[in-house]
């Protein structure tokens, strides 16, 4: 008799989050969080540079078509309130998998 293919993936994603969760790592997921957290952090403070910049000294700003149209619509802070609510992300992500990997 075949296994249902639910009873197969499940099985499969089983496997796949014990190894996973068997790591030998001590810092865990919310390192990663930590790393990610820095590179939306210095992508926050190289457009608010770069765009200050632009505003003080004049010149030609590039940035990709959605980031421009955000720009144009709500001006700088909006901009950089695109990589601060990564920053948020995964700052929040990384305390949740911390706090997870101390009650372990």
């Amino acid at each position: 008799m075949r296994r249902p293919i639910a009873l197969t993936l499940r099985n499969k994603m089983d496997k796949n989050e014990a190894i996973l969760n068997s790591t030998d790592d001590k810092r865990g997921l919310w390192f990663l969080n930590i790393i990610g957290l820095l590179f939306f952090a210095g992508l926050a403070w190289w457009s608010y540079t770069r765009i200050t910049r632009f505003e003080t000294e004049g010149g030609f700003l590039a940035l990709p078509k959605l980031l421009k149209m955000i720009y144009e619509l709500v001006g700088k802070w909006g901009v950089v309130g695109i990589w601060l609510l990564g920053v948020l992300y995964n700052l929040i992500k990384g305390t949740v998998s911390f706090v997870k990997d101390k009650k372990a």
